[in-house]
């Protein structure tokens, strides 16, 4: 039983987590509708390449303690 609920839970989480994310890229959908204002791809990957770098360098560096 409490695998099964624990199952559960996490299904639940991963759908509240995937219509969350869903809500969001629909708001920024809207958002560049109305403003005109769009992004490359590529600016959006390098910005987000970036800040996965700097993660991982923070992380690094703690394990490095």
């Amino acid at each position: 039983v409490d695998h099964f609920l624990e199952h559960r839970a996490i299904f639940i989480e991963r759908r509240r987590t995937r219509a969350e994310f869903v809500a969001r890229g629909l708001a920024s959908r809207d958002q560049a509708r109305a403003t005109g204002v769009y992004f490359a791809a590529s600016e959006v990957h390098a910005e987000l390449g970036g800040l996965l770098s700097q993660a991982r360098a923070k992380v690094q560096k703690r394990g490095q303690r």
